[in-house]
């Protein structure tokens, strides 16, 4: 008699708690959601989507061509090692967009020389006459 009790709790025991554990997974989902902040697509800080400068291998911001977002505020005296770029965008951005809170100056040389224009926030260029080799970016 005994063994059959241990044989039928054994079971009920299993199931209950999973069930439990189920439930908290469902309750952790949740608590995650609301404890999640909003995306802040003006964000100040290095990296937040406003903090950026998109370049795009190819006019009017064909996300078909190569294209690469850099989000890190900083001056690059060129831009061939970009942080997180896996290619050298020295010269090579035909079309580009900088973020609500950035503002850029491309230089069409490397060391921050030869001709420079200001990019203020929010500028988008769907066909660009200076292709940048080095810039500096700053972000409010």
């Amino acid at each position: 008699m005994r063994r059959k009790r241990v044989l039928i709790t054994a079971p009920v025991l299993a199931a209950g708690l999973l069930l439990a554990g189920c439930a908290n997974d469902g309750n952790s989902d949740s608590r995650t959601e609301e404890t999640s902040a909003p995306e802040d697509t003006s964000s100040t800080e290095e990296g937040g989507d406003g903090c950026f400068i998109h370049f795009f291998d190819g006019d009017d911001f064909d996300e078909n061509d190569d294209n690469f977002k850099l989000t890190e505020a900083g001056e690059y005296e060129n831009l061939e090692n970009l942080p997180g770029a896996d290619q050298d965008w020295t010269d090579e951005a035909d079309s580009l967009k900088v973020g609500e809170s950035a503002s850029v100056t491309i230089f069409s040389e490397e060391n921050f020389e030869g001709d420079s224009q200001d990019l203020e926030p929010g500028t988008e260029q769907p066909g660009v006459d200076l292709e940048p080799q080095s810039l500096k970016m700053t972000c409010d």
